[in-house]
């Protein structure tokens, strides 16, 4: 017989061994492996991928129901497979799987990842003739997908950090924007002080001459008798006539440049030495007065008369902002290295829209106020480089002023 002849051939024989022939070729140019079990479970077809994924000997055992002699575990769970939990031993029982995830040891040491296929092969009466077995080696897929995994969760917290240290940046800048704000308006505040105050130096020397003229004649035409059915109005031109001049004087505590004497006091004394004149005003319009102060504070370098006169101007707006048997708490400190000042009142507190305008001179809510004493404060502050807060709700409002205590 010539070469070849056997592949002509049209026996029986030389059909099949042409269809084995041809089975083979195409099972090894495939990428991926395959394997032919028949219904005994034994191993009948198989391509040159799967030695390359279980090794040389990955067909040592003669079935599938030998499969104790092959290492494998779910990579989901990391249970190890028995001989029952094999894609192959399922499908002589009829059940097709679809790309099962399994961890397999080969028969050279490697670890390896592999995704297995299998399903049942049926005869022309519809039963169970062997089952084909697909299975792909995906260890670079999976390593390549946990080191992009790896990569994703590491730009991932990259990412988080940024934004964390972009919105801590943020709030930072906002909060020195508002403190910028803060700091701006009250030098326009403490600015506006100022020019009264020195208007009202230039002013007063001028003011005040005429003022004691007018004055003495008012006084001497108070006392004629030809005038005495008058006197009342005469009474309340000279009243008039001191009220200006209190005036002047507080515009002159405005000033910047008003000469003022420091020297190292504590505050407590200072609050201390006021507070009976305090607590007897407060008995008179049936207030509460009470003290909180934090003993052996620091000392601080400050004009004692300005800080009496600052305490008692704002005493008196608490007070005044309170109703009959409520409590004024005059409060000392010493804590973020300043001597702090605390005077809280239990009144009705000013409104937000007010907060800004109460240094401002003239500004006032009371009938008879001359809207000084606030700016007069601000300007006692501003001598002693301190700080003032206010911070105001429905329940009451505190004014906060911090000094820096003496090296």
């Amino acid at each position: 017989m010539k070469k070849g002849s056997l592949l002509t051939s049209t026996s029986p024989t030389n059909d099949l061994l042409l269809e084995k022939i041809r089975l083979e070729t195409v099972l090894n140019s495939l990428p991926i492996g395959v394997f032919i079990i028949n219904k005994d479970g034994e191993f009948t077809h198989m391509n040159d991928i799967v030695y390359e994924i279980w090794g040389e000997n990955a067909f040592s055992a003669k079935n599938v129901y030998d499969y104790r002699k092959y290492i494998a575990w779910w990579e989901a769970s990391g249970k190890q497979l028995n001989e029952d939990d094999w894609a192959a031993s399922r499908a002589l029982k009829g059940e097709s799987s679809y790309g099962e995830i399994i961890k397999i040891q080969s028969f050279d040491g490697k670890l390896k990842t592999i995704l297995n296929s299998a399903s049942p092969i049926y005869d022309f009466e519809g039963r169970i003739e062997g089952a084909v077995v697909v299975i792909s080696d995906i260890t670079e897929i999976k390593r390549t997908e946990q080191e992009l995994q790896h990569h994703k969760n590491h730009l991932t917290k990259l990412v988080s950090e940024k934004t964390l240290e972009l919105e801590k940046l943020n709030k930072k800048l906002q909060l020195e924007i508002e403190e910028r704000d803060r700091l701006q308006s009250q030098i326009r505040h403490l600015d506006q002080l100022n020019l009264v105050g020195q208007m009202a130096a230039g002013l007063a020397h001028e003011i005040r001459n005429p003022m004691t003229t007018i004055k003495g004649f008012l006084q001497f035409l108070q006392n004629n008798k030809e005038f005495e059915n008058s006197k009342d109005i005469f009474n309340l031109m000279v009243d008039e006539m001191d009220r200006i001049n209190d005036i002047i004087s507080e515009f002159l505590n405005l000033s910047k440049n008003k000469r003022i004497n420091k020297k190292k006091c504590c505050l407590n004394d200072i609050v201390l030495s006021i507070s009976p004149l305090i607590e007897k005003n407060f008995i008179l319009s049936d207030h509460n007065f009470k003290l909180n102060l934090q003993p052996n504070i620091p000392f601080a370098f400050i004009d004692e008369n300005e800080i009496k006169q600052l305490i008692l101007n704002l005493v008196r707006n608490g007070r005044e902002a309170m109703s009959k048997g409520k409590t004024l708490t005059i409060s000392t400190y010493f804590t973020d290295d300043f001597i702090t000042l605390a005077i809280q009142d239990e009144g009705t507190g000013i409104k937000k829209e007010l907060i800004e305008e109460i240094s401002k001179p003239f500004f006032t809510t009371k009938p008879n106020g001359t809207g000084l004493g606030l700016p007069i404060c601000y300007s006692i502050v501003q001598r002693h480089n301190a700080k003032i807060e206010c911070k105001s709700t429905s329940a009451g409002t505190i004014f906060y002023v911090k000094f820096k205590p003496t090296s």
